[in-house]
C-alpha cells in the first residue's frame, strides 16, 4: 500500500483521534494513496483557509475493488462565492470482484446548504 499523502499539513485536534480510530479498527484512509488523488486534495475550501476533512475508508479486505478516487476540484462546486458548499465532491469508483464496472448517469440531488447554527439544528436534522 502506498504512503499516504496529503496537502493539509496542519493538524486539527480530532486528527489523531481520527487516525487511531482507522488503526483500531483497520480502516485505511484512500484519500492521498488512491490513483486520481495521489497528492491527497484539499476537500474543503473556506473563507477560513483549505483543509482535508472529507474522506473515503476502506477495510483491507475492499482494498482490492478501489480504482480511482477523484476530487473535483472544478471552481463551480467550491472555494468560489456562487458555490453551493465549502467542500468539494468526491467520487470513489469500486469494483466488486467478478461483476463489470456500469457507469450510472443518474442526477444527484444536492442537499439544502447550511451555515452551522445551533438555533437551526431541528430543521438541519430533519431536511438529511
Amino acid at each position: 500500500m502506498l504512503e499516504r499523502q496529503n496537502r493539509d499539513i496542519v493538524r486539527a485536534g480530532w486528527h489523531r483521534e481520527f487516525l487511531d480510530l482507522c488503526r483500531t479498527t483497520g480502516l485505511f484512509i484512500l484519500n492521498g494513496r488512491t490513483l486520481g488523488d495521489i497528492l491527497g486534495e484539499y476537500t474543503c475550501l473556506s473563507n477560513k483557509g483549505f483543509s482535508t476533512v472529507d474522506y473515503f475508508l476502506t477495510t483491507i479486505d475492499q482494498l482490492e475493488g478501489v480504482k480511482r478516487l477523484e476530487v473535483n476540484c472544478d471552481e463551480k462546486y467550491s472555494g468560489h462565492k456562487d458555490a453551493h458548499s465549502d467542500h468539494r465532491p468526491l467520487v470513489l469508483t469500486i469494483t466488486q470482484q467478478g461483476q463489470t464496472p456500469r457507469v450510472q448517469k443518474k442526477a444527484i440531488k444536492h442537499l439544502p446548504h447550511f451555515k452551522y447554527d445551533t438555533a437551526k439544528a431541528t430543521e438541519f436534522s430533519r431536511s438529511v
